[in-house]
């Protein structure tokens, strides 16, 4: 028991101690709002609603969305809208800020705008009566929070500062504040942080609460970077917000990110060498004066900036980089971010209120510069379009030929992406050709999307340096110079024709036939059907039909109606209810028998089976690499597939999987024991599909038969210090387009028509060909550089070198892909080759095998 006197001293240490924890001053609106500006005591603040201040926890997004349907009760200056859904089902919002006045005739306001992006209509525009538009975007990255917590206070702003001031700047504006661009990684990091944040201060930068466990925050459901998907639109996220920039077209898109905790604040115009070529000169001239304004606002915080080093505005599949090629100004924010709530930093501890603070000032230069530049920024969304036509006009490149698939769900997709980014298209001479005019005006978006630069004047690049889109998704691809071609093209094209008869009732067929089309759709249905316990072999070679009809390539899959475990009927009905629009291809056979090729029941035809498939994911393995391959197969094939932590291999029953995928990243995290199941696992018979740098890990523990090319530069000439990081930045490959040669006859390339194939890569790691001749069936051409930058060195190393290799693991295989089969999700033309090595891999002869 206790002394009264040692009772009182506890008592006084835990007060002392209490004392200490509140020695900072309390945290309240005020430190944000600017001095001088009177607030409507109607309109509820974000303390009045969620209980304390932004900036004492993190807001996940379902209180953000409840402080911000709050606002809108109150405000008559706010209409909010949900305008899209997420993967987990959250909602996107877009609140439309503007004066009561402008509200009650937003649509005409809106198609008056739009005006401004036709030239046969901008020139009736009168500028002077015309709002801008802004359109201010928090959060792309869930764990970079501070945007989306400032995104509360602007609007709060926007919704009850009073006085001539902002009732002027409002009926000049209408502000489009989209308050998280990722509603699912924002939550999912914030439950982090505030799960792990002390009541006392801790600013360790060792501490749990800034450590978050993989994957972590900063992606989407699917572990995507949603600012690399501004372009690309695989995503929900990405797609409505999209149709909302469009839907606008504002005039200023910014961007509020964060980066490193041992910097400060960055703002653009950034790197003045790395634009994109095809962004006007008049468009960074406007970003200069902006960024004028958000210094003068940082000063009179006290807040340190930087402006032109270390990001660039090249990849149009960036939040700041898209408007810029939309007659808009893109703006990227990036604040030091304090990973939670304080942590200690360079400059001292750095606090996350802090944080939001600079991202509210800005927010509100930002308002401030658009208001002061409102007729420029105006005229400059005018001439932007008028000057493209002008620019496509002289250009020697009158169009674009692209070769579709003749698939039709693929074409289909790649027609209604470009029509998602306004682009025009035309009909071809055949049903498989598109025709992409340059002069329209959309112009310089035409262009950058189907550019094939291999020369730059940096070598340096923040993101990758080439995304044709003709590649990405394999198709050919041919620039136009003939403009009389490219002006009899039919101004829109028909809908892709659909393939294959449509029947309903009639005879029961004796089997079909089921193109696997190389954007998975076909293994889509391949995979329902083994789903429900029917049986499918496919072609191992082509199968020529009689009386002149197609050939059914190798990999087609046939479905016998005898036999099964369903009737006959009840097969009929399925496939007509299911795939009977003609869409993908599907064709009945009444007889079995084929004079000029191989009969249903010959036994060159392989026995499918469902793969049954684990990707390993965790510390070490790429989160970007991992999400694609998951996504590829839950989204696009529909096909249940196992996330396997990777310290739990050494102990998991991996006989309950055929295939286990190990996407690209570093595997110690795996142990002896680990790699030892795995290894064993494959010797008695599974296929392990290793791509990019897991192939290093495979080699290194001696799983198959990889050998690694090394290709050290061995220059050992003195160069000046300062160009260090230059020289070394130019040795890596920042994404480039390359071509390789293939293998059609090989089962990792059934289905493919073309001997060459445009593959992505973003990485130094070099395979050499294999001693077996049949265990190669990709290498890269003698000349293999399509699009994008790599140095003389790395081109000469690449030249010939193994793109895809299978080898064998005891009465296994392990299957190496170079390059990442589907990168970003819309390098569609290459995420068959990682289809084919589950429901293929396993027919590959184990005499070719490395």
């Amino acid at each position: 028991m206790q002394s009264s006197t040692t009772r009182r001293a506890f008592v006084l240490g835990l007060g002392l101690l209490a004392l200490g924890a509140q020695a900072q001053p309390s945290l309240t609106l005020d430190y944000y709002l600017p001095q001088g500006v009177t607030y409507n005591p109607a309109i509820p603040t974000p303390r009045q609603v969620l209980g304390f201040e932004v900036g004492q926890w993190h807001l996940s997004h379902d209180q953000q969305v409840r402080y911000l349907m709050a606002l809108d009760a109150a405000s008559d200056r706010i209409a909010l809208e949900e305008y899209g859904r997420t993967y987990e089902q959250r909602p996107q919002l877009l609140l439309t800020i503007t004066h009561p006045e402008n509200h009650a005739r937003l649509e005409a306001l809106r198609t008056e705008h739009l005006k401004l992006t036709d030239p046969n209509q901008s020139a009736s525009v009168d500028l002077a009566r015309q709002p801008v538009v802004i359109y201010q975007g928090f959060s792309v990255h869930g764990n970079e929070p501070s945007g989306g917590n400032a995104a509360v206070l602007v609007a709060y702003h926007y919704a009850a500062a009073q006085g001539p001031e902002i009732e002027a700047q409002l009926r000049n504006t209408i502000v489009l504040l989209d308050p998280c661009y990722n509603p699912d990684g924002f939550t999912r990091f914030s439950t982090w942080v505030n799960s792990n944040r002390p009541l006392t201060e801790v600013a360790d930068p060792q501490a749990r609460e800034f450590r978050e466990p993989w994957p972590g925050g900063r992606t989407n459901h699917y572990w995507f970077d949603l600012n690399r998907d501004w372009m690309p639109a695989q995503h929900p996220e990405s797609r409505a917000r999209v149709v909302q920039y469009h839907r606008w077209m504002p005039n200023v898109l910014t961007d509020h990110h964060e980066m490193g905790t041992n910097r400060t604040f960055f703002f653009q115009p950034g790197e003045p060498n790395r634009n994109n070529p095809y962004t006007p000169k008049a468009t960074y001239a406007l970003t200069e004066r902006i960024a004028r304004v958000h210094a003068a606002a940082l000063d009179r915080i006290g807040s340190l900036y930087y402006t032109r080093e270390g990001y660039d505005d090249f990849y149009p599949g960036k939040g700041s980089t898209y408007p810029d090629l939309n007659g808009a100004v893109g703006i990227l924010f990036e604040q030091a971010s304090s990973r939670g709530h304080a942590q200690e930093s360079d400059y001292g501890v750095l606090r996350f209120a802090f944080t939001v603070r600079n991202q509210f000032t800005t927010a509100l230069s930002t308002f401030q510069a658009a208001n002061e530049l409102r007729l420029e920024l105006l005229a400059h969304q005018r001439s932007f379009y008028t000057e493209a036509l002008a620019e496509a006009d002289r250009d020697p490149v009158k169009g674009f030929r692209i070769t579709l698939s003749g698939e039709h769900q693929r074409d289909t997709d790649f027609a209604q992406l470009l029509a998602l980014h306004n682009i025009d298209t035309r009909a071809g001479r055949t049903p498989r050709e598109l025709i992409v005019p340059t002069r329209q005006p959309n112009y310089r978006l035409v262009k950058t999307l189907f550019d094939t630069q291999t020369r730059f004047a940096d070598s340096l690049f923040y993101d990758i340096s080439a995304w044709n889109l003709a590649y990405a998704w394999g198709y050919g691809f041919a620039p136009l110079a003939n403009a009389a071609e490219v002006a009899a093209a039919s101004p829109r094209p028909s809908a892709p024709p659909a393939t294959g008869p449509t029947r309903v009732g009639g005879p029961t067929p004796l089997a079909y036939a089921i193109p696997t089309t190389g954007d998975g759709y076909g293994y889509r249905i391949v995979a329902a059907l083994l789903a429900a316990g029917l049986r499918l072999q496919v072609a191992t070679q082509p199968v020529p039909t009689p009386n002149g009809g197609p050939t059914y390539p190798a990999g087609t899959a046939f479905l016998a109606t005898a036999g099964q475990v369903l009737a006959p009927g009840a097969i009929q009905a399925l496939i007509e209810e299911r795939y009977g629009e003609g869409r993908y291809g599907i064709v009945p056979l009444t007889t079995g028998y084929n004079p000029v090729g191989t009969d249903l029941g010959s036994p060159s035809y392989a026995t499918l089976t469902l793969p049954r498939v684990a990707i390993v994911v965790g510390d070490g393995i790429s989160m970007y690499a991992a999400g694609e391959l998951w996504h590829c197969l839950d989204q696009r094939i529909g096909l249940p597939v196992t996330l396997l932590p990777v310290e739990r291999v050494a102990t998991a029953d991996l006989g309950r999987y055929t295939h286990v995928v190990l996407a690209s990243g570093s595997y110690g995290a795996l142990g002896k024991a680990g790699t030892e199941a795995l290894k064993g696992w494959a010797e008695n018979g599974g296929t392990l599909v290793a791509i990019a740098s897991a192939i290093r890990w495979a080699a290194g523990a001696e799983i198959g038969r990889f050998k690694l090319k090394s290709v050290a530069d061995t220059n050992r000439t003195p160069q000046p210090y300062a160009l260090q990081a230059q020289q070394e930045g130019a040795r890596e490959i920042e994404g480039v387009i390359l071509e390789t040669a293939i293998d059609t006859t090989h089962p990792l390339f059934f289905g493919f028509h073309r001997s060459t194939l445009p593959v992505f890569r973003d990485h130094t790691l070099w395979l050499e060909v294999g001693k077996n001749p049949y265990s190669t069936p990709s290498r890269y051409t003698p000349s293999p550089l399509l699009a994008g930058f790599v140095n003389a060195h790395n081109l000469r190393n690449l030249r010939g070198t193994a793109a895809v290799q299978a080898s064998r693991v005891g009465r296994g295989r392990i299957i190496g892909i170079v390059d990442d089969p589907c990168f970003r999700a819309f390098w569609r033309g290459t995420e068959r080759v990682f289809l084919n090595s589950l429901f293929f891999g396993p027919f590959v002869r184990s005499s070719s095998l490395e």
